[in-house]
């Protein structure tokens, strides 16, 4: 896959998706839940490795949905 994306369905009225490196770095953060992580941080590639996310997501109902994970990028 060239783009990680959050994937979601229904009226949304708040995201928030944050990817970081293992020092605690943030190399990626949107609030489109449109938008992806290309695996680049400021147009360069990161290297290979371990990187975490966390997302937060809140629907029109009021529902709301966190999570969190990890990503492995290869090079």
């Amino acid at each position: 896959n060239d783009v990680f994306h959050i994937y979601t369905t229904g009226a949304i009225d708040h995201f928030e998706f944050r990817v970081y490196d293992r020092w605690g770095n943030e190399v990626f953060g949107t609030e489109d839940p449109t938008a992806g992580w290309d695996g680049k941080f400021h147009n360069q590639f990161v290297l290979g490795g371990a990187y975490i996310y966390v997302y937060s997501i809140t629907y029109s109902d009021g529902q709301k949905v966190k999570g969190r994970g990890d990503i492995t990028v290869l090079r």
